[in-house]
C-alpha cells in the first residue's frame, strides 16, 4: 500500500472505493436488466 500524506490519501481511497461501487452497481443494474429483457423477448 502506498502512503501519500494522512489526509490526501484517505480522501483518495474513500474515492476510490465510492468510484469501484459504483461501477459495480452500474454492472449489477446491466445484468439484471438484460436478464429482464431476455425474459420479455423470450430469448
Amino acid at each position: 500500500m502506498v502512503h501519500l500524506k494522512g489526509e490526501s490519501s484517505n480522501k483518495f481511497f474513500d474515492e476510490l472505493m465510492a468510484v469501484r461501487g459504483l461501477l459495480q452497481s452500474m454492472a449489477t443494474t446491466a445484468n439484471t436488466t438484460s436478464q429482464t429483457w431476455d425474459e420479455k423477448t423470450g430469448d
